[in-house]
């Protein structure tokens, strides 16, 4: 004769009760003050009486989206009811008594439609708790779903009364194994595309060969893989624009600002690991002392996470670095990896030692178009980068064994414990993409602005051999 399971719930079994009934109140808490707080912002006046017009104009600033559409309030309202069937559900488990174990069952399946829900409102709506929401839902996915397979076992069904299974011959929810199955894999997959879209898990880019053509514009067509301003009554813009020969150019424009080094910039929707880039520079608006800065960011992950090379009008370079800090006000700290070095070249006959490498510069001569141009470029293998001004590699000062990088004016070399190189290697940001900015500095005139002319993008293979110049700095005094 086939015996029959005890109703009599074990220890091990009442743990997993309680941390199902504390995930339930969690959980529909937080959803009951979710939906419910979208509910009372659409009818406060009517429900409260209160106004919550400017807090809805607030929420639609910070979402970018207005949430007054009729789905969207019944997606509030589902939810509400969900959060409250969660409480229900573990009220019922609480009881140890029908319907104790199919309330936990419902409720498990709910809180995980529930998380794919929020998974995907987040990625398309509010796309700024991406970073928070995703991760936190996968990982309490995850646990559910280990509960539910565990709580859907013949001995947890009879002890909470849901029915009397013989030992000899269980009866199994196989389609219950088949929601756990597919709710994992989604989830799973979920959270993978996520990690490849945010960069959290990065696909490697394929390897190119030395010299290869990988991209080229003139800016005459394709311009919308740029991230550009459309509007023409912006202040400060990046816009392609045809110069008096007919000849279009990117044109990044600084016009009003207060802000020392402030500045932004534009992106090619591309990523790059290995490349060599070279961009012809312009510069069109500035303050009489040409203090400005502009250059190429290069593998840029996201607003908190580059590399900038910069170059200035009155002929200074420099290297610097975008990292997260969360102490920041903005989230991003700019980490000076190279100081501002000059290209002047002493000379007899002038003082102070000018022409500079850079131009145009206070004393380079400008009779011609060309005198004000500029070819930047950046080579960047593996962890290593290079980098030059109209054709000549520069040299860096890099903080070496003291705490930050210090280049002596005028003279030449790096103080006592910095390291001159002609390459800089990191291996903080394996690829990225490529950038193109603009930007004012602490000492520069605010009222002055700058504008600054890009053309003549090129992007090959690196080379596989770099040959520089051995450097001859003069001694550390």
């Amino acid at each position: 004769m086939s015996s029959v399971l005890s109703r009599r719930t074990t220890p091990l079994q009442n743990r997993l009760i309680a941390l199902i009934q504390f995930l339930f109140f969690i959980m529909g808490l937080l959803l009951m003050v979710g939906g419910g707080a979208r509910i009372s912002i659409e009818f406060g006046r009517e429900l409260f009486g209160i106004n919550t017009e400017r807090f809805k104009e607030g929420l639609a600033n910070w979402t970018g989206e207005t949430f007054t559409s009729l789905p969207v309030l019944a997606i509030a309202i589902v939810v509400f009811l969900v959060g409250y069937g969660l409480w229900w559900s573990a009220a019922a488990l609480g009881a140890k008594t029908p319907p104790a174990w199919h309330a936990g069952r419902n409720g498990m399946i709910a809180l995980l439609a529930a998380l794919l829900v929020a998974i995907g409102l987040t990625i398309w709506v509010i796309d700024r708790l991406v970073l928070y929401v995703v991760p936190a839902a996968v990982i309490i996915g995850v646990l559910v779903v280990v509960l539910l397979v565990r709580f859907t076992q013949p001995d947890f069904r009879l002890n909470l009364g849901a029915e009397r299974i013989q030992r000899t011959e269980p009866r199994r929810a196989w389609w219950l194994y088949l929601v756990a199955v597919v709710a994992v894999a989604a989830l799973t997959v979920l959270g993978l595309v996520y990690a490849v879209l945010t960069d959290a898990i990065e696909l490697p880019l394929p390897d190119v060969a030395s010299g290869q053509l990988i991209y080229l514009t003139t800016f005459d067509a394709y311009n919308d893989e740029w991230s550009l301003s459309k509007s023409d009554y912006e202040t400060d813009y990046s816009r392609v624009e045809t110069d008096e020969t007919g000849n279009n150019r990117l044109i990044l424009s600084l016009k009003e600002s207060v802000i020392p080094d402030d500045g932004f910039y534009t992106l090619l929707n591309r990523k790059f690991r290995d490349f060599d880039i070279r961009v012809t520079t312009t510069e069109l608006e500035s303050d009489i002392a040409h203090d400005n800065r502009y250059g190429i960011i290069f593998r840029y992950r996201d607003e908190k996470e580059y590399y900038a090379f910069q170059i200035s009008g009155d002929g200074h370079y420099s290297l610097v670095k975008a990292v997260p800090d969360d102490s920041s006000p903005t989230g991003v700290s700019v980490i000076t990896i190279s100081v501002w070095i000059p290209t002047t070249h002493a000379s007899d006959e002038q003082e102070p030692p000018y022409p500079t490498l850079i131009r145009p510069g206070n004393y380079n001569s400008i009779q011609e178009p060309l005198d004000a141009m500029n070819e930047i470029r950046v080579v960047g293998r593996d962890n290593k980068f290079w980098f030059y001004v109209n054709g000549e590699p520069l040299v860096f000062c890099l903080k070496g064994t003291r705490g930050n990088s210090m280049w002596v004016e005028f003279q030449g070399w790096c103080v006592e414990g910095n390291e001159a190189t002609y390459v800089f290697e990191d291996d903080d940001y394996q690829q990225g993409q490529i950038g193109l900015f603009v930007g004012n500095t602490a000492s520069s005139d605010f009222s002055a602005p700058i504008s600054i002319a890009f053309d003549n993008v090129v992007i090959l293979g690196p080379p596989s051999t770099i040959v520089v110049p051995s450097i001859e700095l003069s001694p550390t005094p």
